[in-house]
């Protein structure tokens, strides 16, 4: 450890307590920026009739991108606008002050681990952001564009206009994002599982068609649309990702005999 001075749990709460401040403060502050700053800052004609923040630019972008043609965009209440330009301030707030959020989180936990623990954290998270970035990114250009076409095909098929209300439209493009990306990292956790020797490959190789069917099972209650299409496009990576963990987990186990 750093230091071998156990603090008074009073002083832990102390120290917890102003962290949480400078994080609430930087990501505040880090929005707000983000809400009111134009999207071309370094135009001048951004300051004058054009204004456009770099928000409502992000939110139209997203539109164009993901609305498949011949949908429709509407306001389905009188502060949906609002409540999705505040919340996505905020998750852009969030990301441009998470290096001062996971430095101010390290600090706090930092002086309470071994060398060792450091290491294998640092390996984690590493892992962690690679693996929720692939998954969002295969979320942002592939999951949802298909899935939004194939709910507006299952629309028209059923003779219904395609109309999507902003809030719903940008809550499905968030979540997506995340659960796609959270989802990529349960390989992840069954890997550090393996490393502490909780479960071993041999079980999860025998378990492998038992995996793929509860996969499956549960991609198609948690997708929006009715097809098989999202259903696969989530289980088919998730299989690949399982099939690693078996191969790198066998390595890890040769290593530590």
């Amino acid at each position: 450890m750093e230091y071998d001075v156990e603090k008074p749990i009073w002083e832990h709460i102390t120290e917890l307590s102003e962290r949480l401040k400078v994080i609430v403060l930087v990501v505040g502050a880090a929005a707000f920026i983000i809400g009111v700053i134009p999207a071309r800052p370094f135009d001048p004609s951004s300051y004058r009739g054009n204004y456009t923040t770099l928000v409502s630019y992000i939110i139209s972008s997203l539109e164009e991108k993901m609305l498949p043609e011949g949908a429709e965009i509407i306001a389905g209440g009188w502060m949906d606008v609002l409540t999705v330009y505040l919340t996505a301030s905020l998750v852009l707030g969030f990301l441009a002050a998470s290096p001062v959020v996971a430095y101010e989180i390290w600090k706090y936990i930092g002086p309470a681990l071994y060398k060792h623990e450091k290491k294998l954290i640092a390996y984690f998270m590493l892992g962690f952001v690679s693996l929720f970035a692939l998954g969002a990114v295969y979320a942002f250009y592939i999951i949802v564009p298909i899935t939004a076409k194939v709910i507006m095909w299952l629309a028209i098929k059923g003779g219904a206009t395609p109309v999507f209300t902003l809030k719903e439209f940008m809550n499905f493009i968030f979540l997506a994002v995340v659960a796609t990306g959270l989802f990529f990292n349960f390989p992840l956790i069954l890997l550090v599982l393996v490393k502490a020797g909780v479960i071993d490959t041999k079980t999860l190789s025998s378990n492998v068609r038992k995996v793929f069917l509860g996969v499956l099972i549960l991609t198609a209650v948690l997708t929006p649309d009715p097809s098989p299409i999202s259903m696969l496009l989530l289980s088919i990576p998730f299989m690949g990702l399982y099939l690693i963990v078996i191969f790198v987990g066998r390595r890890l186990e040769r290593e530590a005999t």
